[in-house]
């Protein structure tokens, strides 16, 4: 979705901007923009780490047609990005300054960055503080455009919202799951042993677990806790379905060893009523729509402009 132009400006920004290591560019214009300018420079920053990415991918370089339709691609969003930023400053829209200190607050909390490291990595980028501030800016301001002009805009009815849910039942449902004790011995006929004194309440599976298991938290009575049906080994499957809630598994093969199952309690799979998902549903149906406004939206600002394109 070659479109979605403020993920791109952050990705491209964060990946890296330099061209490779022995490219030569000859700078020119490549397009003009309601009389601002985009140079091939200001394009080849844009497009390498994209080149890049597809390189390896592929494991090997690419034609000269792929390489041109990269650049077609990048250069138009950095034209719609324009477009963009224009009407932003047409509609005297402003990104305050506490804004941005709050959201380079945010960049170094979630990538565990304190300010020299985020000096390190604008130094790595090529990046001067004030030069990264005006980025964010600007990033800022496209988002609060395209919130304003289009994301808000956006209605999703009950009936949609009702809709979905009765024909996706199964995306909305609980997944199955169980919580386990598990107790690991040498032997089968250890097991079989072992197992026959829990039944006859000799000993209880967890005090078994403690003094007998070889396995995985052996010391807290094998209590492996809840486990997601989905990920558990086709094996254990088999033993548990024909195994009651409050029962031992019978034995089975396990790593060369022999295991034995406590199902404590199960938690069969099912379906969220729809308050628990309709905020989920919601946001899942205004994704098509935002795509298709911000489409339109941005064909009414390419309509207004004038374009020149001499890549």
């Amino acid at each position: 979705m070659r479109k979605k132009l403020v993920v791109l400006f952050l990705v491209f920004f964060f990946v890296g901007a330099a061209p490779a290591a022995g490219d030569q560019v000859v700078d020119r214009v490549v397009a003009v923009v309601n009389g601002e300018i985009i140079t091939l420079f200001e394009l080849e920053q844009k497009a390498q780490p994209i080149l890049e990415r597809f390189r390896n991918e592929q494991k090997g370089n690419l034609s000269e047609t792929q390489g041109k339709e990269v650049r077609k691609r990048v250069l138009q969003n950095m034209i719609d990005n324009m477009l963009l930023q224009q009407e932003a400053e047409r509609l005297e829209m402003e990104i305050e300054d506490s804004k941005i200190r709050e959201r380079i607050r945010d960049i170094k909390n979630q990538r565990n960055w304190d300010d020299e490291r985020l000096a390190q990595m604008l130094a790595k980028e090529g990046l001067e503080r004030e030069e990264f501030e005006d980025n964010l800016r600007e990033d800022m301001l496209r988002r609060r455009l395209v919130n304003a002009m289009v994301r808000r805009k956006l209605v999703v009815t009950e009936e949609e919202i009702q809709n979905y849910y009765d024909e996706h039942q199964d995306e909305f449902s609980q997944e199955k799951k169980v919580y386990l004790r598990l107790l690991v011995v040498p032997s089968r006929k250890k097991a079989e042993t072992l197992r026959q004194r829990i039944v006859e309440g000799e000993l209880d599976f967890a005090q078994a677990a403690r003094e007998f298991s070889q396995g995985p938290a052996a010391e807290q009575g094998g209590d492996l806790g809840w486990v997601q049906w989905d990920d558990l080994a086709s094996k254990w499957k088999d033993v548990l379905r024909s195994t009651d809630q409050g029962s031992i598994t019978k034995p089975f093969p396990l790593q060369g060893q022999t295991a034995l199952l406590y199902l404590e309690q199960m938690q069969e799979g099912e379906a969220q009523p729809l308050s628990a998902v309709r905020d989920t549903i919601a946001e899942q149906l205004r994704g098509p729509k935002f795509e298709k406004q911000l489409d339109t939206y941005l064909q009414r600002l390419r309509d207004k402009a004038v374009i020149d394109i001499r890549l």
